[in-house]
């Protein structure tokens, strides 16, 4: 087009061509083509051509997790596309907007990235509804949304078999596999990551992200295999020079190097991309390197912005951190956060480790409870509890229901049920009778429960 004299067919093309090379990891050469597609159009008068560069650079600015920029790219984008009518284009922009926001304002971001979805759908664009559910799903995951997360990439993937979009499902997968490590269904987390790198011309990030949770799994079960998976994966982040890649491979190196003992190297993968984090203003890949950094026994200074159980963890206050974990969906990260607790919460922590197979983690529960004398596991257990849980937990094992208890106490019956919901928690329990019989085998109670009448 450029030997024909057509400027507006070239840049429309060079922003093309930003897809192509970035889909295979060649973010330098999408730079330059998506750069010069812009200079190209912005010679000419205001054209729809020059709306899709604004969002090709609105994408690339995502992609590298420059949030400001890609919003102020992706708004520029929307008002040429709105003034000539381009609904593929505000589809994308919507899209690169929304991925963009998502990483420090879900709902802001979700908003975007549904718009997105409503405008390709009710426009027929398949291949834009498919980009659509994968950052839906993808960005949801990267911020640790793994519930929404996994109903938006199901949808997705069954979207795109029923369109035969293979290079978006792939992707999808990726991110599935992780979701499925994250949520606990570990079972399920080989198969898929598997089928994803066997397929014939995977695209180079569907192939690092399939890598990332193959070798968190074999690292989290203790399986051979672990630095094969995430050597490549490093060396296929490297070439993209992106938060985006880095965040998840290095993340996952430093817990397979703390898992296996080497506090050295996890320091080491915790502080390669840590400050670029910052730099970049992102929560969770923050949070999350910070506290790998804290596991190898190195302080950091967190940003306040940091995600909120990674914060609560660090600081010492475990059983929130649990409890953010839980909300979460992450049995995983809710046990790694209860082995910083007492007697009753390292149980609960070997309980989750060995109902997962996560057998490294396991093993150092069990060495950490071999340790404990039974004195101190008699006060840990003991302490584990506030004066008044424990007085619930006695009225409990006297035989008395909520209402009798928050009759006794003087406070409501709402006020007793949550002290019961903490209870179990605490110790680990699934019922008031495992309450009773321990209350009893301590003492805090004298008499048996009673009958019920």
């Amino acid at each position: 087009w450029r030997t024909l004299g057509n400027s507006l067919k070239q840049g429309e093309n060079l922003a093309l061509l930003m897809h192509m090379h970035s889909g295979l990891g060649q973010i330098a050469e999408a730079e330059r083509a998506s750069r010069a597609a812009i200079d190209v159009l912005e010679a000419l008068p205001p054209s729809r051509e020059l709306a899709l560069a604004y969002r090709t650079q609105a994408s690339l600015r995502m992609f590298n997790r420059d949030s400001a920029e890609a919003i102020a790219w992706g708004e520029q984008a929307i008002a040429l596309a709105e003034r000539f009518d381009d609904r593929e284009t505000l589809a994308g922009a919507y899209n690169a907007i929304g991925s963009a926001q998502i990483v420090s304002d879900y709902a802001r971001g979700r908003a975007a990235l549904e718009r997105s979805l409503a405008i390709a759908r009710e426009a027929g664009l398949r291949l834009h509804v498919a980009n659509a559910y994968t950052n839906l799903g993808s960005a949801s995951g990267e911020v640790y949304q793994f519930l929404r997360a996994d109903h938006d990439l199901s949808e997705g993937i069954a979207f795109c078999v029923e369109h035969d979009l293979d290079m978006a499902r792939l992707y999808m997968q990726a991110w599935q596999a992780l979701t499925h490590l994250h949520l606990g269904r570990w079972s399920a987390v080989a198969d898929v990551a598997d089928a994803v790198l066997q397929h014939p011309g995977v695209s180079t990030v569907s192939r690092l992200m399939a890598l990332v949770a193959i070798g968190r799994l074999r690292a989290r079960r203790g399986d051979p295999g672990v630095a094969e998976a995430l050597d490549e994966a490093l060396e296929l982040a490297a070439q993209t020079g992106h938060l985006q890649r880095l965040g998840p491979v290095h993340s996952a190196r430093a817990e397979a190097a703390w898992l296996a003992g080497n506090h050295e190297q996890t320091l080491i993968e915790a502080r390669a991309v840590y400050d670029l984090a910052i730099s970049k203003g992102h929560p969770w890949f923050t949070g999350e390197l910070g506290f790998w950094h804290w596991r190898a026994e190195q302080h950091v200074a967190l940003p306040p912005w940091t995600a909120r159980p990674f914060v609560l963890q660090m600081a010492g206050d475990w059983r929130a951190a649990a409890t953010e974990w839980e909300r979460l969906g992450c049995p995983y990260e809710r046990a790694m956060a209860l082995i910083d607790g007492d007697h009753a919460a390292h149980l609960l922590a070997l309980k989750i480790f060995d109902q997962l197979g996560a057998r490294p983690a396991a093993e150092m529960v069990r060495h950490k409870l071999r340790s404990i004398t039974p004195r101190e596991r008699e006060r840990t257990t003991f302490d584990g509890l506030t004066e008044r849980e424990r007085q619930v937990a006695a009225l409990i094992a006297q035989g008395n229901s909520n209402r009798a208890i928050a009759a006794a106490m003087s406070v409501g019956v709402k006020t007793i049920e949550t002290y019961v919901t903490r209870i179990l928690s605490k110790l680990g329990f699934d019922s008031r009778v495992q309450i009773a019989t321990w209350a009893l085998e301590k003492r805090l109670a004298t008499s048996p429960p009673r009958s019920s009448r």
